[in-house]
């Protein structure tokens, strides 16, 4: 992979959420215009080269979730053999003829290497749910996960000792001639033998352990470090913990909190005061992700006044200093009053209104 990535999506100028027949139709025409058996410039030919590892990757469903997903860092590890494998490059230009564009163009494209053998390795995702206060403090997370490995027994071939034979399809070669005849052409292509899946060889006796699968499930324990700040969707990448040298992704999912409402690295936290407090003001003790606070309430407040405890919220990921908490009041009108508290605040409204008057 290049050190200065290019975004692929601008690199074939087309939006993010293009479909197979615009990726295709933008490949063909920048394909045309930058190959440099028509366009003589010197930076053309490091055109084409972005432009096709572009379309190797937006047109490849799975590689395209992956960079979708996680950016030029989703596809670290991929050799060029894995981003170009697959790539049927014959199909987009089987309109040109013998002696055109087509034919050089499908040669010169990598080297006159026109197919490629797909990677076995595969990338895992493990969804981790913690809580809020996990978040808030960061912690230690220890998941357990099942993934494949080679068999011990039979070392990933599948059989028994000699217990592997010729394939009879390929004759041994792992490949077959594929010929397609289009007009007054005739197009052909080596594959890979689909019956021993390119290996040239078949299992004929499976090994025990594995049923000829040459892979076991094996139980794994990992140690997952969630630092503080963390959000839901935060990825957390274990290089080399997937299968067949593919990478584990542990995506973090928040819990939501009974009490308080994140927002960024800001929380909210709902309280009730009595129409008192919210008259003559006074300190209140509040709930905070770190333990009990106090917090003045201004005279006269009202239902959804906010009041700010600094530095109580949630840590800045990857950098000092922390949110705030905000404490939203909802003021309570007593329900239960006495008869002679109601004589009191009937008192009181005589009162304000003279008040008022004067």
């Amino acid at each position: 992979m290049k050190k200065d990535y290019r975004d692929y999506y601008e690199v074939l100028s087309i939006p993010r959420d293009a479909d197979d027949a615009q990726i295709k139709r933008a490949y063909r025409n920048l394909a045309l215009k930058y190959h440099p058996d028509r366009n003589p410039d010197i930076n053309a030919s490091r055109e084409m080269k972005d432009i096709n590892e572009a379309y190797a990757v937006l047109s490849d469903r799975e590689k395209r979730s992956r960079y979708d997903l996680y950016g030029h860092a989703g596809l670290e590890g991929y050799t060029m053999e894995d981003i170009f494998g697959g790539v049927d490059f014959q199909d987009l230009f089987r309109e040109f003829g013998p002696g055109d564009l087509g034919f050089g163009l499908l040669d010169s494209l990598f080297g006159g290497r026109r197919t490629k053998t797909r990677s076995n390795r595969v990338d895992l995702k493990f969804e981790l749910t913690v809580d809020l206060t996990e978040v808030a403090e960061g912690a230690e997370k220890k998941i357990d996960m099942t993934r494949e490995e080679e068999c011990p027994v039979c070392h990933g071939k599948g059989a028994k000792k000699g217990g592997i034979g010729r394939c009879d399809r390929c004759h041994g070669t792992g490949q077959i001639v594929r010929k397609q005849r289009l007009g007054w052409s005739i197009f052909q292509q080596v594959i890979p033998c689909p019956s021993c899946q390119g290996r040239g060889e078949v299992i004929i006796d499976a090994c025990d352990k594995c049923q000829g699968r040459g892979k076991i499930e094996v139980q794994r324990s990992l140690s997952v470090h969630i630092p503080p700040g963390a959000d839901s969707g935060y990825t957390i990448r274990f290089k080399g913990e997937g299968e067949n040298g593919g990478d584990l992704y542990v995506v973090l999912k928040v819990r939501e909190h009974p009490l308080f409402e994140r927002r960024g690295d800001d929380i909210y936290l709902q309280k009730e005061v009595d129409m008192i407090c919210a008259a003559l003001g006074g300190e209140i003790e509040v709930e905070g992700l770190r333990g009990k606070l106090k917090v003045q309430v201004p005279e006269g407040a009202q239902t959804g006044a906010a009041l700010t405890i600094y530095g109580e919220g949630i840590p800045h990921l990857g950098r000092g200093g922390c949110g705030d908490e905000y404490v939203i009041l909802r003021v309570a009108i007593p329900t239960d009053l006495s008869p002679e508290g109601k004589d009191i605040l009937r008192q009181f409204e005589s009162l304000r209104k003279k008040t008022a008057k004067v």
